[in-house]
């Protein structure tokens, strides 16, 4: 995050126009009017509509899309409630040079007490039970649950955890077009020339279907061997020493037992 010398207007703007108005004109003092409960509240929205499990059906290029969303707007909270956290501590930029903020005029302090840095006020956050960086703050959704999304709900990871699991998982996942060409569906010049005509936004499988090389049916056994045969997302907490293989064992337990109330199926093990 950066600090009050390197944040730009700009930057503040857009993140406001991502979590609150993406259509409407606004300003700085739109931005001034906002109350950290209600960015708070605006960033649940979207980060929960943003979440990639959400969209685990979909295929490899949704899940990169909904992964990238989910981190520009958690990007956005940061640098909002960053700016409203200086903003509070009385500096404001100059209408010289409004993409440079500096600190309001006052009086003369020692060095070691200058506005705070970026590194602390992500740290006050956590102290003060924030969001960001932090844990969830409510009850656990009534609804069914990935592992992941169990564990955050949970308050057993944070969301930047989660991401980074989640990122994880997507890029260790076999992709689509590997798994056809191995069963002898398409060949590799198939792909590579699928590949080369996508369109953007086109995810392979689409393609792959467009040039009438594989049925919705093949396509749909493609897409469940993707998740059957993809490293489970336990084994991220494990290998990065963010708990062990009991608890995670553990955790699963208990998310099939929350599970149970709004699925027939299980998780699977580190699902």
């Amino acid at each position: 995050m950066n600090d009050h010398r390197t944040l730009r207007q700009s930057e503040v703007l857009a993140a406001f126009r991502l979590l609150f108005s993406p259509e409407a004109a606004i300003d700085l003092q739109s931005v001034d009017s906002v109350q950290h409960a209600q960015l708070k509240t605006a960033f649940r929205k979207k980060a929960l509509r943003t979440h990639p499990d959400r969209f685990a059906s979909e295929g490899e290029e949704v899940q990169r899309i909904y992964s990238e969303r989910f981190i520009h707007v958690s990007q956005a909270y940061d640098t909002l409630s960053h700016y409203l956290t200086l903003r509070q501590q009385g500096w404001r930029w100059k209408a010289a040079a409004p993409s440079r903020p500096e600190p309001a005029e006052r009086k003369p302090q020692p060095a070691r007490q200058q506005a705070p840095t970026a590194s602390a006020a992500p740290r006050s956050r956590r102290q003060e039970g924030g969001f960001t960086g932090s844990f969830w703050q409510r009850s656990i959704p009534r609804r069914y649950l990935r592992f992941a999304e169990f564990l955050y709900f949970s308050r057993v990871i944070s969301w930047k955890s989660l991401v980074n699991a989640l990122v994880w998982q997507r890029r260790q996942r076999p992709r689509i077009g590997e798994i056809a060409q191995k069963w002898r569906w398409v060949s590799g010049s198939q792909v590579e020339a699928a590949v080369r005509d996508r369109r953007q936004g086109e995810r392979i499988g689409e393609v792959l279907l467009r040039h009438k090389l594989l049925t919705p049916f093949a396509l749909g056994v493609l897409l469940r061997q993707q998740q059957r045969i993809q490293k489970p997302i336990g084994l991220y907490f494990v290998r990065h020493g963010l708990m062990s293989e009991w608890e995670v064992g553990r955790h699963l337990h208990k998310q099939r037992l929350h599970n149970t109330q709004f699925a027939s199926f299980s998780a699977g093990s580190y699902a």
